[in-house]
């Protein structure tokens, strides 16, 4: 009986293993944050060597959101969240925080007024591209912005 249960352990073990190797991956999962991270660094660090290959890119509107804007969107707006509600800002020895409330709903209201802000700038990329010997295209304006 001890022999079956530490098969079944192994058998067990082995399918988790199976599981993270296949589906946790970055290189199997596009999103993951792993990719997103070396994306941010490529582009801070080397934009002129990760400009072209963001360009060349197949990707729309969606997984765009999805995969990348909508991740480093929230970033700021749960940064606020702490810092106003959970942290609270001091002077002369007295702390205030924004109750957990309204701390909530600013944290919900700058997140999609971020969301919306990338799309709008990159309407106003996309409009003004020719002026500057640029070609329109939406896709390439928000990949821009994003």
């Amino acid at each position: 009986m001890g022999d079956a249960l530490r098969s079944g352990s192994a058998s067990r073990r082995a399918l988790h293993d199976a599981s993270i190797r296949t589906n946790l991956h970055p290189s199997h999962n596009k999103g993951m944050t792993m990719d997103l991270v070396q994306r941010v660094k490529d582009i801070l660090l080397a934009p002129r060597q990760a400009r072209p290959a963001i360009e060349a890119e197949a990707t729309d509107t969606a997984s765009l959101y999805k995969n990348y804007i909508a991740i480093l969107a929230i970033i700021p707006a749960v940064a606020g969240f702490i810092g106003m509600s959970v942290v609270g800002f001091g002077m002369m020895g007295v702390t205030i925080r924004l109750p957990f409330v309204n701390g909530l709903a600013q944290m919900i209201t700058g997140y999609v007024l971020s969301l919306a802000m990338v799309f709008v700038v990159a309407l106003i990329v996309d409009a003004l591209a020719p002026g500057f010997g640029g070609q329109k295209s939406q896709i390439n304006a928000l990949k821009l912005v994003a």
